[in-house]
């Protein structure tokens, strides 16, 4: 009796145990930026690009304070920085070419706390305008984020919900069905 007690409660430590060490393991392991971004071709295919982009806080920085993002890193790409603007304080410095590679980056920062990323929020409105070398669409940029530490990433696509409104033909069916209703309803009140 005492030896399956010793095991539920050797059991229960382990699984206590487990659960302590994976808490404090795994939030290091998940991302603790996300940056999504959105393009934006400006006047025809294969020239200028607009790149839309929006940064959260999803981990443990209890703010961000700066994203910088960088262009060319593959060596395949090539684009050429045209303008950039950042949402509210944000201001943004172009920094490069390095080297021979013509790989550049674009860094948004802010000193004003009230404009900081704040832990769980999210902020829009970075905006960086490219020209395509060789007629190539952007891809995926890496980025770093963070609050004096840096936390690198590499940035989503994101693609908006489709609009959810309805075609002009389910207006019609529904009308129909309803003056159908309306219709059987007066027949049976008359017949009463």
């Amino acid at each position: 009796m005492k030896s399956e007690n010793l095991r539920k409660v050797l059991a229960v430590l382990t699984i206590v145990t487990g659960f302590i060490f994976l808490g404090y393991r795994l939030p290091l392991a998940l991302p603790l930026t996300d940056c999504l971004y959105n393009v934006i071709d400006i006047n025809g295919p294969g020239i200028d690009y607009q790149l839309n982009y929006t940064l959260e806080d999803i981990g443990l920085n209890p703010y961000l304070n700066f994203l910088t993002l960088w262009f060319n890193s593959d060596n395949v790409r090539h684009f050429d920085f045209v303008g950039a603007i950042g949402p509210l304080s944000w201001d943004y410095h172009k920094i490069g070419p390095f080297g021979g590679n013509n790989i550049w980056k674009v860094r948004f920062d802010t000193i004003n706390p009230v404009d900081f990323v704040d832990l769980g929020e999210s902020l829009s409105g970075f905006s960086i305008v490219v020209n395509s070398f060789d007629g190539s669409v952007p891809g995926s940029q890496p980025y770093d984020a963070g609050d004096g530490h840096s936390e690198s990433g590499q940035t989503s696509l994101f693609s908006p919900p489709p609009n959810s409104v309805p075609e002009p033909s389910t207006l019609i069916l529904l009308g129909t069905g309803l003056v159908g209703l309306g219709g059987f309803r007066l027949v049976r009140n008359r017949r009463k």
